[in-house]
């Protein structure tokens, strides 16, 4: 099955007065010149509920960056190994390997980092 192209969704976790974030950023732009995306960025240091699971999952990490809800860098957005992994989703995505409702849904996290 083959279907219409569509941009996938990168969302980026970061907070205030982070170099390594600003750096994420920057490498985040470039990648988008080669490979274009949708990108989200969440700081969570910002107030609310749905901020504080992610303060209290990547406090120590950021910046953690998310491909269609699954956790693909931390600490460091790598520009030639994302636009892999991009070129990669968009072959599954377009061969049917991966359903809308898996992509838009709840953000899974890898297994050794979640919280009891």
């Amino acid at each position: 099955m083959c279907r219409a192209a569509r941009l996938p969704r990168l969302t980026l976790y970061t907070g205030p007065f982070c170099s390594l974030c600003d750096t994420a950023k920057a490498e985040l732009a470039k990648v988008q010149l080669q490979s274009p995306f949708h990108l989200t960025l969440v700081d969570i240091h910002a107030p609310g509920a749905e901020h504080e699971k992610w303060r209290r999952l990547y406090q120590y990490d950021i910046p953690v960056l998310h491909l269609e809800g699954r956790r693909v860098m931390k600490h460091r957005v790598e520009g030639e190994r994302l636009v892999q992994k991009l070129d990669e989703w968009r072959r599954a995505w377009e061969a049917g390997e991966v359903r809308e409702a898996e992509v838009g849904g709840g953000v899974e996290v890898p297994e050794g980092e979640k919280k009891k």
